[in-house]
Order: structure tokens, then C-alpha cells, then sequence
């Protein structure tokens, strides 16, 4: 289980740029996902790859999401 840390607000802030970017990396990679998975479920092919690319987008975004709850 992972601890809870209260920050203060100036360490929040300080934090808040990095989460910011990582936000905006995992819409971005969500999107990937969703348009990679419905591609192969419709036609069976994507610009974006096969079922590799969609096993590896999935564990890029649970590392991505990893990130978070190790923050504290």
C-alpha cells in the first residue's frame, strides 16, 4: 500500500509542470490506444500497428500511470 504524502504548496506547485506533461503524454497514448484497438477490431490492420503495438501502448500507459501513486 502506498503511503498518502501531504504536500505543501509550494512543493505542489513545484510538482504540478511535471504532472502536467505526463497528463498530456498519457491523453495522447490513450488516444493511440483507442484508435489502434477500434482499427483492429473493425479491419484488422491500423496505421499504428498490430496487436504488438497495442500490447505495448497498454504497457506503456499502466507504467505512465505507475508514476502517479509514487508521488505520494
Amino acid at each position: 500500500m502506498v503511503e498518502h504524502q501531504l504536500f505543501e504548496v509550494d512543493e505542489a506547485r513545484a510538482l504540478l509542470p511535471e504532472v502536467r506533461r505526463r497528463v498530456e503524454a498519457l491523453i495522447e497514448a490513450r488516444a493511440d490506444l483507442a484508435e489502434l484497438s477500434m482499427d483492429l477490431r473493425r479491419s484488422g490492420s491500423s496505421s499504428l500497428g498490430g496487436l504488438a503495438e497495442m500490447k505495448a501502448l497498454q504497457a506503456r500507459l499502466d507504467d505512465m500511470l505507475g508514476w502517479f501513486p509514487d508521488q505520494g
